[in-house]
């Protein structure tokens, strides 16, 4: 009988193999922005602020500064494995060369349903912003699920056209998020900042969890959605240029 569990040697060989038969026409730069702009930092900083606020009162920023170190942890294996198995597939190529058919199929299951969570939450997010830009009347639930569906069918008709065009879209994406949010960031650190510094270590527990343990490990929680996104960059490893030196440092520096 064959064993479910016995890595795909054969898959080891397509990652390994370096005939270039595949259109590469991804640099560096652009694996990163893809890595960027799935959940930037930035961005997610801000998605998650009101959370945190309400749920721990505040003081969640060490809970921040944690979630990242061990983000890097996670950043460090991905770069790992990209680097000895660079192909399209991430979690599910991974795990099935390591573990076999069964680990991979377990493995794909969950990255699959996490990142539809991930992007559900993306898409409800973006037809919010898109119901507040053309000044939509109605705020219902099901007409900001509308707007997330249109959002939704923007972002893949946009990710059907040439590639060259979606990595100018990207570029210019990260560009104004890095002027919007950074600008807008010092802008108020330097000309408005109304509080000192021990307002991101104080008041930790005071908001509807029930403790201060319980404060924190729900800040951890929050926060690791603001860290999401490099894993981006390995799934177009079959379209980067030299993907065994170029994706481990996009994973790191997105």
């Amino acid at each position: 009988m064959v064993s479910h569990n016995v890595p795909d040697r054969d898959l080891l060989a397509t990652a390994t193999d370096t005939s270039e038969t595949l259109c590469r026409s991804l640099t560096l730069w652009n694996s990163l922005t893809i890595g960027f702009a799935t959940v930037s930092p930035v961005a997610g900083l801000y998605a998650i602020i009101g959370v945190q606020t309400v749920v721990t009162g505040g003081g969640w920023f060490p809970a921040l500064a944690l979630c990242l170190i061990m983000q890097l942890l996670v950043a460090t294996v991905y770069a790992e494995l990209s680097s000895q198995i660079p192909i399209a597939g991430g979690a599910y190529k991974w795990a099935r060369q390591l573990g076999g058919t069964t680990t991979g199929t377990y493995a794909g299951a969950i990255y699959v349903s996490s990142t539809i969570a991930m992007l559900t939450t993306t898409a409800y997010t973006g037809g919010v912003w898109l119901a507040i830009f053309f000044r939509s009347s109605s705020g219902t639930g099901m007409t900001l699920v509308i707007w997330g569906a249109v959002f939704l069918l923007v972002c893949t008709v946009l990710n059907l056209v040439h590639i060259s065009v979606f990595k100018v879209l990207i570029s210019l994406g990260v560009y104004a998020e890095i002027i919007g949010s950074f600008g807008v960031a010092l802008l108020l650190f330097f000309f408005f900042r109304q509080h000192g510094f021990s307002e991101l270590f104080a008041h930790l527990g005071t908001g509807t969890a029930p403790s201060q343990t319980a404060a924190f490990l729900a800040a951890l929680a929050i926060s690791g959605w603001a860290f999401i996104g490099f894993d981006a960059c390995s799934t177009i490893a079959e379209e980067t240029h030299e993907p065994k030196r170029m994706v481990p440092r996009a994973i790191f520096f997105s």
